[in-house]
């Protein structure tokens, strides 16, 4: 699965917030439910198929480290596997 974040979406975002970060910003924005993005996965739900888990990726994760720590991060696209 690919998520495109966007400058938008790092604006909006709230660091250190699972639930409001720019990547779950990216995942609202794409039509996702309920997303929640953690070290480990990044989840949400997605209508007929309920609730999905992909692995957070080194990229992923270095990009949330970046905006959590309120460092510069770019729009980027970041290409996930699912868990389950």
């Amino acid at each position: 699965m690919k998520i495109e974040v966007t400058q938008e979406d790092i604006r909006e975002g709230v660091p250190e917030d699972h639930k409001q970060c720019a990547i779950s910003q990216a995942l609202l924005r794409m039509g996702y439910e309920s997303p929640s993005c953690t070290p480990v996965e990044i989840s949400f739900y997605d209508g007929p198929r309920g609730y999905v888990s992909y692995r957070t990726t080194i990229e992923a994760r270095t990009f949330m480290d970046r905006f959590d720590e309120g460092k510069r991060v770019q729009p980027c696209t970041l290409d996930l596997s699912a868990l389950y």
